[in-house]
């Protein structure tokens, strides 16, 4: 079967799996899909992979998916290599193995895959399978980022911030926080909002803070939803608006942020938005406090024992 040919399956194949133009039809997408993997397609072999990994339109079964990662691995396929890893570094279909995974990682890593590179700057995170070095970290993450990565970019800022494994540069930090927020990335967005607010590595612009401060929020980010509070509490980059602020440290605090749980007890203490009610203001402390957050602590025994005394005088 000549390339084009192969090329034509596979393209009809996706078609019937993802319903482009025709009634989706997984049996029929299966079919395909195995006719040009046969043929030697290591991108319908991928998504043979991914079909029986998932159980989208066959029988769920790992180890029929790891075979077809392998077919695809073998044949030099950056992407099947990058997909074995991961079955590797997780037992899913096939017995764990994290030097396997690693270097099945590595051959995707250096054949140029972003996605290989950044797992791959993860493994120097953590330590999987290797001793934790923020240089080759950031080497990794950076090669990454250089092919527009949005997490790459927003870690590769991260190393130069801190200056782990690279020379801090908060200039550097910046620009690779400001390309990780355009490119999409929630944390990069909350990383470059918080350099306008501060004016780290560039001049300090509140309302386009604000700006990119909402489109993390937006995307759950439980210290973007703070910060924002604290602009609408503050007035900063925004008008001051104390329901807005309460609303944000509300939903922040929810999201796991202990600096929006000791806000919104703030609130709740001083009557900033709502109503002053000091059994909730000890409430939203409490969670603050129970979390180690250390000004809410001082502030839930400083409450405590004011109603202590109060109590003990009348």
């Amino acid at each position: 079967m000549g390339s084009d040919a192969v090329e034509t399956l596979f393209r009809e194949a996706h078609a019937y799996e993802v319903g482009d133009g025709v009634e989706q039809n997984y049996s029929e997408a299966v079919r395909r899909y195995v006719l040009a993997a046969d043929a030697g397609s290591a991108a319908a072999q991928c998504r043979l992979g991914y079909l029986y990994q998932s159980g989208a339109g066959v029988p769920q079964d790992t180890a029929i998916a790891v075979r077809w990662f392998q077919q695809a691995a073998d044949s030099g396929d950056p992407t099947a290599q990058n997909d074995l890893a991961r079955c590797y570094f997780e037992g899913n279909g096939v017995s764990r193995d994290v030097d396997l995974a690693l270097e099945w990682l590595r051959r995707a890593a250096h054949a140029g895959l972003a996605q290989a590179q950044v797992n791959l700057a993860r493994c120097y995170t953590e330590g999987w399978g290797v001793t934790p070095d923020a240089a080759e970290r950031a080497r990794w993450y950076r090669l990454a980022a250089d092919q527009g990565h949005a997490e790459a970019l927003n870690e590769i800022g991260s190393a130069y911030s801190g200056g782990l494994g690279v020379e801090r540069d908060d200039a550097i930090a910046a620009d690779f926080y400001r390309r990780a927020a355009e490119a999409g990335d929630e944390y990069g967005q909350f990383n470059w909002a918080a350099c306008l607010e501060t004016g780290k590595g560039v001049p300090p612009d509140p309302a386009e803070a604000v700006h990119w401060y909402e489109k993390s929020a937006a995307r759950g980010v439980a210290q973007a939803l703070n910060n924002l509070g604290l602009c609408h509490k503050l007035g900063n980059g925004t008008p001051v608006d104390p329901g807005k602020a309460v609303d944000c440290f509300q939903r922040g605090s929810h999201a796991g942020s202990t600096d929006a749980a000791y806000n919104l007890g703030i609130c709740f203490e001083n009557g900033v938005g709502v109503a002053p009610v000091i059994s909730e203001a000890l409430a939203w402390y409490k969670r603050a406090a129970d979390a180690g957050h250390a000004k809410a602590q001082l502030r839930l025994q400083t409450l405590v024992l004011g109603t202590l005394l109060k109590t003990s005088q009348e």
